[in-house]
C-alpha cells in the first residue's frame, strides 16, 4: 500500500476546510492532523486516529503506508510547509464572499511556492452561479477543480458522527438528498487515488 497523505488547508477560517477534511477521512477510513488545537474533532475521532498539534508543536514522524489528512488553517509555517512537503495533494476549500475570495487566493499562491498538486474546492455554493462566481475569482490559475455543493448532510455528519456516505444508506429520503454531496466527494477521491498523488 503506498502514502496516501493530503493537505486541506487556507489561511482563513470558514471556508469549509475541518468539514472537507471530516467528510474525507470518514468516508476513507483516514487519520487526521490538526494544527487547531480547539477543533472538536475528537468527537469524531479516536485517539489514535487523531493528533491535534499545540501551537509549537511539530509534525511527527509519520508511519509507512500513511493514510492520512492534514487540516491546517493559519499562515504557512514550517508545519505546514513540511504538511505540503509530504503530501501527494494540496487541497484548497474555497468560497464565495468577496474577503473569502481574496484569501483563498493568497492562500494558492503561497502553496504553489511549494507545490504544483494544488486542487481547488469551491464550498458551501447553492447555484450554479455563485459556483460561477467563484471560478470567476479563479480564472488565473489553471488547477483542477471540485466543487463541493451546500449539504444539510455535512452538519449531520458532525452530529450523527458519521460520513455522508453512511447517512446517504440510512433511508430513501437522506439518499435523494445526501447522493449530490456523495457524488461530488467521490469525484474527488477518484482523481486523488487515480495517480494523480
Amino acid at each position: 500500500m503506498k502514502n496516501n497523505i493530503w493537505t486541506i488547508t487556507n489561511f482563513k477560517g470558514g471556508n469549509g476546510k475541518t468539514s472537507l477534511a471530516v467528510a474525507l477521512a470518514l468516508h476513507l477510513g483516514f487519520d487526521i492532523i490538526t494544527n487547531d488545537p480547539l477543533s472538536p474533532l475528537e468527537q469524531l475521532f479516536e485517539d489514535d486516529q487523531l493528533i491535534k498539534l499545540e501551537r509549537k508543536e511539530l509534525i511527527p514522524d509519520l508511519p509507512k503506508n500513511s493514510q492520512l489528512i492534514f487540516d491546517f488553517g493559519g499562515h504557512v509555517d514550517k508545519r505546514v510547509i513540511k504538511a505540503i512537503k509530504l503530501s501527494q495533494n494540496v487541497i484548497i476549500p474555497i468560497m464565495k464572499d468577496k474577503l473569502n475570495l481574496e484569501v483563498s487566493i493568497d492562500t494558492i499562491i503561497e502553496v504553489a511556492r511549494f507545490t504544483n498538486n494544488i486542487i481547488l474546492c469551491p464550498m458551501n455554493y447553492y447555484t450554479p452561479s455563485e459556483l460561477n462566481d467563484i471560478l470567476e475569482g479563479l480564472n488565473d490559475f489553471d488547477y483542477p477543480v471540485f466543487p463541493i455543493k451546500h449539504s444539510k448532510a455535512v452538519p449531520k455528519m458532525f452530529d450523527q458522527q458519521c460520513s455522508v456516505h453512511s447517512l446517504r444508506d440510512i433511508n430513501g429520503l437522506f439518499r435523494y438528498h445526501f447522493t449530490p454531496i456523495c457524488n461530488q466527494v467521490d469525484d474527488l477521491v477518484r482523481y486523488l487515488q487515480n495517480d494523480n498523488i
